[in-house]
């Protein structure tokens, strides 16, 4: 008995080494993928953390002298305080509108406000005026979803040459409480990716023969030049997916978007960072030279400076590449 249990001890070594190597080996992997899993699952903890910031932009309030200005420089600043808003700086804000020979005054309505969201970023604009009745003076404000149209007003009023700021800082308190907790009805539902695909492949009329379209949109980062370009990419994914032929020379496609793109840093809120991005683009169709332009600037914040920057241009590709629907395939009379 004792000489066949040294004969056992003596086989299986020889049996148990293999097994014992395969054992730690997969030991080891379940520890990697262990640890992947809780990576996997603290990166989108974190994710998760990251608030739903709301872009704003104050138009100047109309009034007989210069509080109007000053009411929305103030306005501007108090808002900013908010770490769930992103103000739209006042110079952009007033460059873009100078380019656009835009007027925004307080009796502005929903296009005007979509104008203006599409090349600032702005998901909400904040107009106002300040007049006065008898021995008293009224500052009313009021906010636009860019998306929706939807407004909602607050009014506040003091007598005249009493305290102008606090009646500002109770406009902007008023103003941002709004704006935080009722955002959903400022913004547009939104679409599940396959809900948009419905949607857009409706606009085109559900076209079987749909034309060769070549994307070319560089892209840049301050000064870093981007390798894959979000706005180019889902120009093309969105095109791709609704039944359009990509090519990768312009000469084979009978439509050409070709534009540029850039991105900067706008900001931080916290940990967050928040970055804008302005697309530009030209639409030439070979057959017949007529082109068309378009242009949206788009915002986004994240963790990552460079994700930031890669979702604003993401953002804007993705709302062009709706506009420009009705050019790639025309209407029949």
């Amino acid at each position: 008995m004792q000489h066949r249990e040294r004969d056992y001890c003596d086989f299986f070594p020889n049996i148990l080494k293999p097994l014992k190597a395969m054992h730690n080996r997969i030991r080891f992997f379940l520890s990697v993928s262990c640890l992947s899993f809780m990576t996997m699952n603290a990166t989108a903890t974190e994710e998760a953390k990251v608030p739903s910031i709301l872009t704003v932009a104050v138009m100047d309030f109309d009034s007989p002298d210069e509080r109007g200005a000053a009411a929305s420089s103030l306005l501007t600043a108090l808002l900013s305080t908010n770490e769930l808003l992103h103000l739209v700086e006042r110079v952009d804000l007033a460059r873009v509108l100078a380019e656009s020979e835009i007027a925004m005054t307080s009796g502005a309505n929903g296009d005007e406000a979509m104008k203006v969201g599409h090349l600032t970023g702005a998901k909400a604009i904040i107009t106002g005026r300040i007049f006065k009745v008898g021995d008293r003076e009224y500052m009313v404000g009021k906010c636009i979803g860019t998306e929706t149209g939807r407004v909602f007003g607050h009014a506040f009023d003091y007598e005249t040459g009493g305290d102008f700021t606090a009646s500002v800082d109770a406009l902007s308190r008023a103003l941002a409480e709004t704006l935080t907790t009722r955002s959903g009805e400022l913004l547009a539902k939104v679409e599940t990716p396959e809900e948009r695909l419905e949607r857009l492949r409706k606009a085109v009329g559900g076209e079987e023969n749909l034309p060769t379209v070549y994307v070319a949109i560089p892209e840049q980062h301050l000064t870093r030049q981007v390798p894959d370009p979000a706005a180019q990419v889902e120009i093309q994914v969105t095109l791709q997916n609704l039944g359009f032929t990509l090519v990768d020379r312009a000469e084979d496609a009978v439509y050409v978007v070709s534009g540029e793109a850039f991105s900067e840093r706008a900001g931080q809120h916290g940990n967050l960072v928040a970055c804008r991005a302005r697309l530009e683009i030209k639409i030439t169709s070979s057959r017949t030279r007529e082109i068309k332009v378009d242009r949206q600037t788009s915002v986004a914040i994240d963790l990552s400076e460079h994700i930031a920057a890669k979702s604003a241009l993401q953002e804007g590709g993705r709302l062009i590449s709706e506009r420009i629907l009705p050019f790639l395939v025309p209407k029949k009379n």
